[in-house]
């Protein structure tokens, strides 16, 4: 993954945390935001991988997926509850499931 991509997908998790927060502030007493959803392109979600498992797991549900535009499919990338399984061993430990 190149340097330009890899600070991309960085700043996606970024944004994505501050949205959440934002959403959940505008919707407080109305709606419940349970959590993000980060839709990555194909093969770059190591990146995320590494990061996410890291957040409060309390705080909300964090989910990553790949879009493989190509192929027309969509794979949810699951990330354990156990965060040293996840880092430095991330490829190790996460699972990658196509989505129907």
């Amino acid at each position: 993954m190149g340097r330009r991509t890899r600070a991309s997908i960085d700043a996606a998790l970024t944004l994505g945390v501050l949205w959440l927060e934002t959403c959940r502030q505008a919707q407080a007493g109305k709606l419940a935001v349970e959590g993000l959803k980060l839709f990555l392109p194909n093969g770059s979600s190591s990146l995320a991988r590494e990061r996410m498992p890291h957040l409060h797991g309390d705080a909300a549900k964090w989910q990553v997926y790949e879009l493989d535009e190509r192929e027309g499919c969509l794979k949810e990338i699951i990330l354990s509850a156990d965060c040293s399984l996840l880092w430095p061993r991330s490829q190790q430990a996460a699972h990658i499931h196509q989505l129907p």
